[in-house]
């Protein structure tokens, strides 16, 4: 039995102890670590040791150090009534907008009030928690414990960029000097679909003109481009039916080896923006790796928001306790758990990936036969 984070008991039935001791068979020893890996593979986290890599063994150090974190932040959160909860999350390097890397641990605060949330990162949650602590302190020694919002650990500004999702751009076509122009799902950290990104990836010549079948620049081998100089237009034309909690909303990626973002511009007050990004990208010259990057990787492009400032509204949960409240999304989120659970959005996640390569791979395809037959 778990007590508040940090008080752990081991409950034995009299009578099954008794019959134990008398046919002499004896008890795992139940430590603290033990009771939080059961805690997590409840939560959905897989935390079994066998046959896993040295990253996924070094995520579960991680999990097992900050869920008795979260577990504290949670029970301060009903304690002070804050209408805040807390909940781990693991976020691919794909949901963060990387090409490479590792999953890593993101802390979800969801205000219960008004259904929206923000993650933070584990150092954020972590200097987070000292604040709700010295908060906590102060209240049960019946001092002024409440805090203005710029510095309150249990609020977010509504200024806070989100990340809404994003958008996967296989760049196979330019290598290959054809042209990809699609409509591209976005999707969530979970594999949900937030709407849809139109994204153009267009060859063009030295002067920057845009190339068209009639200027015959497909090649059969990307290796024909070694040593060339090679230019294209990346642009983000708009996006479709984002969600409308958000007052703006913009793009953000990073091609091959910048070290700056590039960014669309900000746009207000619409499901629908028009971003309208137009951006030349020129190599002096096309090397080995530039080439394995276009044929093998992706651009990752986020689509991000600040939220609209949340309207206070009556529903159900008006009036309630924030352990009520937090009782309440249990019990909603129960009738489909098995969707929530962190192993099953992380497969939702490679799945959307699978498909997209495979949808731009048999574009590509059909457009180098559309080129060579036009070159017969």
């Amino acid at each position: 039995l778990m007590f508040g984070s940090n008080h752990l008991y081991a409950f034995h039935h009299p009578d099954e102890l008794q019959a134990a001791i008398a046919n002499n068979i004896t008890f795992r020893e139940i430590t603290y670590d033990i009771a939080q890996e059961e805690i997590a593979a409840v939560a959905g986290f897989d935390m079994d040791t066998s046959e896993k890599s040295r990253e996924q063994l070094l995520i579960r150090e991680e999990l097992l150090e900050i869920l008795p974190m979260v577990e504290e932040a949670n029970a301060i959160s009903q304690e002070l009534d804050r209408k805040v909860d807390f909940e781990i999350v693991l976020l691919s390097p794909e949901a963060r907008g990387l090409s490479s890397g590792r999953a890593e641990t993101f802390i979800k605060m969801t205000n219960l009030e008004s259904k929206l949330d923000w993650l933070w990162s584990r150092n954020q949650f972590i200097n987070r928690k000292y604040l709700m602590q010295e908060m906590y302190q102060n209240y049960i020694e019946g001092e002024d414990w409440a805090l203005p919002d710029e510095r309150d650990p249990f609020t977010e500004s509504s200024s806070t960029g989100v990340v809404i999702g994003m958008a996967m751009v296989y760049l196979q076509s330019l290598a290959y000097m054809i042209d990809m122009r699609e409509h591209l799902t976005i999707s969530d950290f979970k594999g949900s679909e937030m709407g849809k990104l139109r994204v153009e990836l267009i060859p063009s010549n030295q002067d920057g003109k845009e190339l068209d079948i009639e200027d015959d620049a497909f090649v059969d081998s990307p290796s024909e481009l070694l040593g060339k100089k090679m230019n294209f237009y990346v642009c983000i034309n708009h996006a479709l039916g984002l969600p409308a909690k958000y007052r703006e909303t913009w793009c953000e990626f990073r091609f091959y080896t910048d070290s700056k973002l590039s960014q669309t511009a900000v746009m207000p007050n619409t499901r629908n923006p028009e971003y309208n990004y137009r951006e030349l990208v020129t190599f002096p010259v096309v090397t080995n790796e530039l080439i394995n990057y276009l044929s093998d990787c992706c651009l990752h492009v986020l689509v991000l928001g600040r939220y609209k400032e949340p309207q206070k509204v009556q529903n159900r949960t008006a009036g309630l306790k924030t352990k009520d409240m937090v009782m309440s999304k249990v019990l909603t989120r129960g009738k489909s758990v098995k969707a929530m659970q962190p192993q099953d959005s992380h497969s939702r996640l490679e799945n959307f990936t699978r498909m997209a390569k495979m949808t731009f791979e048999q574009n590509t395809m059909k457009k180098k036969l559309q080129r060579l037959e036009n070159k017969m």
